[in-house]
């Protein structure tokens, strides 16, 4: 009795410490795997924050590139203003270039110059005068060298842009005593538009060494606008208050616009009224009109007659 129940309770005590082991086993287990899923999440989160840091890494560097080539075209390329081309910043600049290079002219009055005032005038002349006052210097080859300017004014009496600009020319010889300056009427003088390339009137052209090499182009026919013209040509300042007296509406240059006939005119009419004439003749209408004319003109003498 006494060895079954010792054998009984060595058999409890196995099945006690296996089940121990077994649940400790458990345990153990579980736990490792607890611990597993733990770092799994932690490793792929840090695998993640690496691949984000180097690929921010890598946009900041190639920010930082960018930047730099930016910086190394900002010192070789100048920037553009807003609202500016490159081709407008080249003209202005070329233009800015060609103003630097002042007309030189010389105090000097030109010869044939028969001046009977005391004050500066502006001078009527023909073709052949104007000729005959541009004369060229073959010794003379650009236009910074010193020569002989003239201001010539192509006009036309019945023009209105030239008459209203007359007493601003009349004016403008008192801002720049220096410079000879004369007047031509373009539309009588033919020969003096196409020697100088005269397209229309008024026109106002700078003459250096008997060449022309600048022409107004501006839209204001005024004294400052003439005075402006001359100053940005050859450097020169006005000598005196620019300002326009009552004698400058008088001449030389009259301020009035005159009535010419135009024999164009009248040739252009007189060509359709022959063509008329023509036409009329030659068709049967004319000969219509003409018997229509007749035999009314006979039904009245008859109706006179009764």
């Amino acid at each position: 009795m006494n060895h079954n129940l010792i054998s009984y309770k060595i058999l409890i005590c196995f099945l006690l410490c296996c089940f121990i082991t077994s649940a400790h086993s458990s345990e153990f287990i579980t736990d490792k795997e607890d611990g597993a899923g733990d770092n799994e999440p932690t490793r792929v989160h840090d695998q993640v924050e690496d691949t984000s840091a180097s690929k921010s890494n890598a946009e900041q560097t190639k920010v930082n590139e960018s930047l730099g080539e930016e910086d190394n075209l900002t010192h070789v390329i100048n920037p553009v203003p807003l609202g500016f081309s490159v081709s407008e910043l080249t003209d202005v600049e070329n233009e800015t270039q060609s103003i630097s290079k002042k007309i030189a002219c010389s105090n000097e009055i030109i010869e044939n110059w028969d001046e009977k005032s005391d004050s500066p005038f502006i001078k009527i002349v023909d073709g052949a005068q104007l000729n005959s006052f541009l004369v060229h210097n073959p010794n003379i080859t650009n236009r910074t060298s010193v020569a002989p300017c003239v201001l010539v004014y192509f006009y036309a009496p019945w023009c209105h842009h030239s008459a209203r600009a007359a007493p601003f020319m009349n004016a403008l010889p008192r801002a720049f005593p220096s410079i000879p300056m004369l007047a031509t009427n373009s539309m009588k003088y033919h020969s003096v538009n196409t020697q100088y390339g005269v397209m229309g009137v008024p026109t106002l052209m700078l003459f250096h060494n008997g060449r022309a090499v600048s022409r107004f182009n501006g839209s204001e026919y005024n004294l400052d606008s003439f005075s402006s013209f001359m100053t940005r040509s050859t450097g020169l300042e006005p000598v005196c208050q620019l300002d326009v007296t009552y004698k400058d509406y008088i001449g030389p240059l009259t301020p009035i616009v005159e009535a010419e006939r135009d024999y164009m005119l009248l040739l252009a009419w007189s060509f359709i009224l022959f063509a008329l004439i023509c036409v009329a003749v030659t068709t049967g209408y004319s000969r219509r009109f003409f018997d229509l004319f007749l035999r009314r003109r006979h039904q009245e003498a008859h109706e006179h007659v009764d």
